[in-house]
């Protein structure tokens, strides 16, 4: 071997001499990276990227973009979403002690309340109207109604009462209150 610098042939294997480590210090001074895998998934979480939404670009965080895949897909009714979604609200809330509270309830304007006013009156019209079907084709046998003793034996076609506090029924044929007075026996 050359006892000099200059007799030096630099080739495989054989490094130049200002290259080589030198005596005394480590060949990574800065040591390994010590990223944990909770620190790496924020880094990756944290990335920006451009994406469309409604016809322009927005620059968000992954993080916020997949919050909102997510969320998009459990409202298209994907199941899966759903469940990974409600799983993920549940984390957060026992993460953070106290669950969310509800949205205030929005207060209804004069012309909402005459539309939801008008379709329980047209619902109650149509229940009523299904229970009086149904049991005008029913024939009713028993001996007594509340209480009252029935005069002929033969059977007589009843409909329901639509009174509130009530024996829930009465004939056709008295159509009224005539059996809520025939409370005498």
């Amino acid at each position: 071997m050359a006892d000099r610098a200059s007799d030096y042939q630099v080739g495989p294997g054989r490094p130049p001499l200002h290259t080589r480590f030198q005596k005394g210090q480590s060949g990574n001074p800065g040591g390994r990276s010590t990223k944990s895998l909770p620190a790496l998934l924020a880094d990756a979480l944290n990335e920006t990227v451009v994406v469309t939404i409604g016809g322009r670009r927005r620059t968000i965080t992954k993080r916020e973009a997949i919050v909102t895949q997510m969320v998009d897909k459990s409202a298209s009714a994907d199941l899966r979403a759903t469940k990974m979604l409600i799983d993920m609200m549940k984390d957060v809330e026992h993460k953070a002690g106290d669950p969310a509270p509800p949205p205030e309830p929005r207060w209804l304007a004069a012309a909402d309340k005459e539309v939801v006013q008008l379709f329980v009156a047209r619902l109650r019209r149509q229940i009523l109207q299904e229970i009086e079907e149904a049991s005008v084709g029913r024939v009713w046998t028993a001996p007594l109604v509340q209480g009252v003793r029935q005069e002929n034996s033969d059977a007589v076609r009843l409909r329901s009462c639509v009174r509130p506090v009530c024996c829930g029924t009465q004939p056709l044929a008295q159509m009224g209150s005539a059996i809520h007075s025939q409370t005498e026996k």
